[in-house]
């Protein structure tokens, strides 16, 4: 007897939506475990009502897990997503948690039931306090120094001061804002470096921008040094003269760079008596001359002037 068609449609009925039931698991069950999964993590970003800062420790950072298709997870950038805690809605200085949430680029086709998104940390809590602004001078930071024999002299940091926003309880006892490291070591001459500031807490900001340009005056260094126990010579003494007596020693203070001052040698600088006037014996008050490299200034030596005495010549000398 042939079957009608509604006989053949629930003629073993149960074992028909049994099969049908078993292979929507199996395309479940194919789909699911062909999902990837991808771990980064992204900049947390904390919103408060004008007025308000955030303070304390909490994450400034959350760990996305995406789990998707291949081709959709790994199409994602790190910049095409936000994590964002909100926390407008309060008006009042406290404790508050809120939960933390993911938003998408307007660029970036998101569709939320082809992927699946978890955050870790899911909420987060901060302690609310009022917000402060200051203006605050600015000190560069620097490290190492100029090669041998040469220094900063001068240095201009632009701007001077900066605006600073943040916690009243973080700015409080605040008086000036440092800069990154700004590195002395092989700088024979003028430089300019742009280095950003280094904000004293989590939760300070700049609001008119973190950088500032450096300029750094640089030039061989000037140093002072003192000389002993140098001699005196006799200049243009009549051949039939003589010096009866023993001269003293002279001492001198000079200034000069410090390369040029390092390389100086007792020779390099000359004390001399002008005897070119002496006919007759006797004892005179003569001035000492002196004479020294170019580059090289005197600041002061002594004795300016001595006391001599002169003899004949005698024909044993």
């Amino acid at each position: 007897m042939k079957k009608g068609f509604f006989q053949i449609i629930f003629d073993r009925w149960l074992a028909k939506i049994l099969s049908i039931l078993a292979a929507v698991l199996l395309s479940m069950f194919y789909q699911i475990s062909n999902l990837e999964e991808r771990y980064f993590n992204i900049p947390l970003q904390i919103y408060t009502n004008e007025g308000f800062s955030a303070s304390g420790t909490y994450p400034h950072s959350v760990r996305v897990n995406l789990r998707g298709s291949e081709e959709m997870i790994y199409s994602i950038l790190d910049n095409d997503l936000s994590a964002v805690a909100d926390f407008t809605a309060y008006e009042n200085e406290g404790s508050f948690k809120v939960p933390i949430k993911i938003q998408f680029n307007s660029s970036y086709g998101y569709q939320s039931e082809t992927m699946e998104i978890n955050l870790e940390p899911s909420e987060i809590a901060i302690f609310q306090e009022k917000k402060v602004t200051r203006s605050l001078e600015i000190l560069p930071s620097l490290t190492q120094f100029p090669p041998n024999g040469y220094e900063l002299i001068q240095y201009f940091v632009s701007p001077t001061y900066v605006t600073v926003q943040g916690p009243e309880s973080q700015l409080s006892d605040i008086h000036s804002i440092k800069t990154e490291e700004i590195d002395l070591s092989g700088r024979y001459d003028d430089f300019n470096v742009s280095s950003r500031l280094l904000p004293p807490g989590d939760n300070v900001t700049f609001p008119g921008g973190n950088t500032v340009e450096f300029r750094g005056v640089v030039d061989e260094a000037i140093i002072v040094q003192n000389l002993t126990n140098l001699e005196i010579v006799s200049v243009d003494l009549a051949s039939d003269f003589i010096i009866s007596q023993n001269l003293p020693e002279m001492s001198i203070t000079v200034q000069g760079s410090q390369l040029l001052l390092e390389q100086l040698r007792p020779r390099d600088l000359h004390f001399s008596l002008d005897c070119s006037k002496i006919i007759v014996p006797g004892t005179y008050t003569m001035p000492v001359h002196v004479d020294t490299p170019e580059g090289v200034a005197v600041l002061k030596y002594n004795p300016r002037e001595i006391s001599v005495s002169f003899s004949k010549r005698s024909e044993q000398q």
